[in-house]
């Protein structure tokens, strides 16, 4: 092989490396605007947060295209998780609203049985990083505000109807 063809070759490589890099720092710093502190974490090899302003439900992907159906346009955040026979959807909202009763939202779901699992508070998420193709945003990298708690749970109920 040339030496000019390995040059390219590690040229491209360092291009490849440096857009990543840029991505990643791209993520994190919009994580940290959305959810609060961010960290890396070597299992998951994801960028983490915890629930202490946010909440978050899993659900089956073809579950959770009928939430998303309710929930409408837009660039949620919502991502997948991909398992090696199976993958799940995680909404990620606001914090219960001072009109939101966390409790009997949580009712409503357990009286529909709906296939939700709900993130509580403290818990960690692992989201969607570069480089690690395992999570995935379905609507791209969201940029805005938290859809309301409440309303995130009214259309998880809504999807089962």
């Amino acid at each position: 092989m040339s030496s000019s063809v390995l040059s390219f070759t590690a040229e491209a490589d360092r291009t490849t490396s440096a857009d990543l890099l840029a991505k990643y720092r791209s993520y994190r710093e919009t994580y940290q605007r959305l959810y609060g502190p961010v960290r890396y974490d070597r299992c998951s090899r994801a960028l983490t947060i915890r629930a202490h302003d946010v909440r978050a439900f899993m659900t089956p992907p073809l579950f959770g295209a009928g939430a998303l159906e309710v929930l409408g346009a837009g660039r949620l955040p919502v991502y997948t998780v991909f398992g090696t026979e199976s993958s799940v959807w995680v909404f990620v909202t606001g914090y219960p609203g001072p009109d939101d009763n966390p409790l009997e939202l949580s009712l409503g779901i357990l009286r529909h049985r709906l296939p939700v699992v709900t993130v509580g508070a403290g818990a960690e998420l692992a989201l969607p990083t570069p480089g690690y193709t395992r999570r995935a945003w379905l609507r791209g990298l969201p940029d805005g505000q938290l859809p309301a708690y409440g309303e995130v749970v009214r259309a998880l109920v809504g999807a089962a109807s």
